[in-house]
């Protein structure tokens, strides 16, 4: 069987983003979505690294109860940025207090990955990182971008995927990991949980 005929399985997003269902659909991969019920996220007494993995795991955790027979896919992301982390900004102040913060420096996002298929007992669990520089801006270029851009819903204020140019400078890793979701190796991912335990 050549790469063009591997049909991949229909997996579960523990996740209402519509990002990462856009990501996913642009890469081919079919999805149904399954809110994790009574999860609550971690947000502080952990290493950042540790805290994306064990949110992500919740999710996955949460609705692979009940989906056992299914791969489920989870997924928490963040912006580090000097030991610190960023999440949603609780309105659009702070969205513009963490906006400059980002001016004419390098931040990370991390992205925590889970994907679970409890029948078989498959548990893959990993983290991805990718650097974001921003350029040096002012006032007035932060309240240009939050006029055209809704970013409440976005960690660390922003969305690489809209109007980015009037932030970014460089990226280094991968694009779709910013957005909310790497898919850098995901469907190598889905295929090694389809086959473990066949």
């Amino acid at each position: 069987m050549n790469k063009h005929s591997i049909v991949l399985p229909q997996i579960v997003l523990a996740s209402q983003s519509p990002r990462r269902g856009e990501i996913l659909s642009r890469h081919g991969i079919a999805y149904e979505v399954v809110v994790p019920p009574n999860v609550r996220e971690c947000s502080h007494g952990a290493d950042e690294h540790l805290l994306v993995l064990l949110n992500a795991a919740a999710k996955a955790g949460a609705v692979a109860a009940l989906r056992p027979d299914r791969i489920v896919l989870g997924a928490d992301s963040v912006i580090l940025l000097d030991g610190k982390v960023y999440g949603k900004p609780a309105n659009l102040e702070d969205a513009y207090r963490m906006l400059r913060l980002f001016s004419g420096r390098t931040h990370k996002v991390l992205t925590g990955v889970a994907l679970l298929r409890k029948s078989s007992a498959y548990r893959r669990i990993y983290l991805v990182s990718t650097e974001v520089r921003f350029r040096p801006f002012d006032e007035g270029r932060v309240r240009e971008y939050l006029q055209r851009t809704f970013v409440l819903d976005k960690a660390g204020a922003y969305a690489v995927q809209e109007n980015s140019e009037l932030l970014v400078a460089e990226i280094h890793g991968d694009f779709d990991n910013i957005v909310g979701l790497p898919s850098e190796h995901l469907k190598e991912e889905i295929l090694r949980a389809e086959r473990y335990g066949a």
